[in-house]
């Protein structure tokens, strides 16, 4: 009895690592932007929230018989509820745009992920990539 021989191991092309190499490096500078949008949006929800709490707190000071002191606070809360409007709308733009880059991230690693390189073409664009960067 003859044992099989072992299937031959199919890399693909240096081409193929060359397109996921440039796929891959375009999305860096938009994966960083949104992680920097990210901590800066959970950075400014921070801040907005201790801005309610000190307003909510500062309520049961509020003089209900003054009219001034209560139009004023409301006015206050007013801007905080304007303010949380617009954090939300930014917020919706950007899950907006998240979907669409990650889609676009699905898409590459999809593509890329699990493929066999040979090592000599990897180091080689490595090697061209390097020589092309100031």
């Amino acid at each position: 009895m003859a044992l099989a021989a072992a299937p031959a191991t199919l890399y693909s092309a240096k081409e193929e690592l060359r397109a996921c190499m440039d796929d891959g490096e375009a999305l860096k500078p938009l994966l960083a932007a949104r992680d920097a949008w990210i901590r800066g949006h959970e950075a400014e929800l921070k801040g907005f929230h201790d801005e309610m709490q000190a307003l909510v707190a500062r309520q049961p000071e509020v003089d209900r018989g003054d009219e001034q002191a209560v139009a004023a606070f409301n006015a206050e809360m007013a801007t905080l509820n304007a303010r949380v409007a617009e954090i939300n709308t930014r917020g919706e733009q950007f899950n907006k745009d998240s979907v669409e880059l990650n889609a676009r991230l699905f898409a590459v690693n999809k593509r890329c992920a699990g493929k066999l390189y040979r090592i000599k073409d990897r180091d080689a664009l490595l090697k061209e990539r390097a020589q092309r960067k100031p």
